[in-house]
């Protein structure tokens, strides 16, 4: 549902102030009841970012007949040394019915490599689902570029028929320009 209020226009001016609010209403008209929400979590991962940036993430799996909006929250337990890093808040943005998005949640870079346990808490209205899982966090990796021979030698036959094409279109010019030149 949208409200909107608006100033008169005045052609005198570039700017116009339009203020808008919208509420998101999930209505259910007719026999049976509103449509069941439900969702999975599933598929825990960690990893760092090259920038040093821990990450943990989830897959997240709408199996309900509603669209959601997910909230909550992610903790880590049993780390290195016996670690654990408090809540940090986790949000999806708006996941239709039978969707599936990897949630991803970014955590302190002081927080060390290592195994963890993670405990992710979602909530979307009044369905609630807790799920838990192993994460290892390490060193971001880097990948190299791979030697391709095929590759190398694709490209190096490239540039030669375009470096023997710019030639002879050179060398064409050049004595047409000279021939005309001696029939004056």
């Amino acid at each position: 549902m949208w409200a909107q209020t608006a100033s008169a226009p005045d052609p005198s001016a570039n700017v116009r102030n339009i203020g808008r609010v919208g509420i998101r209403i999930y209505l259910s008209v007719g026999p049976g009841g509103e449509p069941a929400s439900d969702f999975e979590i599933d598929q825990f991962a960690g990893e760092r970012t090259p920038d040093g940036t821990p990450v943990v993430t989830a897959r997240v799996r709408n199996t309900g007949a509603r669209a959601l909006d997910l909230g909550g929250t992610l903790s880590l337990s049993d780390g290195p040394a016996g670690l654990s890093a408090g809540s940090v808040d986790a949000k999806l943005d708006t996941l239709g019915i039978g969707a599936t998005t990897t949630l991803r949640v970014s955590l302190d870079p002081r927080i060390p490599d290592g195994r963890w346990t993670a405990r992710l808490s979602l909530a979307s209205g009044r369905t609630e689902r807790t799920a838990t899982g192993t994460v290892t966090i390490g060193e971001p990796t880097v990948r190299q570029a791979a030697f391709r021979p095929f590759s190398l030698l694709a490209g190096t036959a490239t540039v030669t028929v375009l470096a023997v094409a710019l030639f002879g279109g050179y060398t064409y010019q050049r004595r047409r320009s000279d021939a005309a030149r001696h029939r004056r």
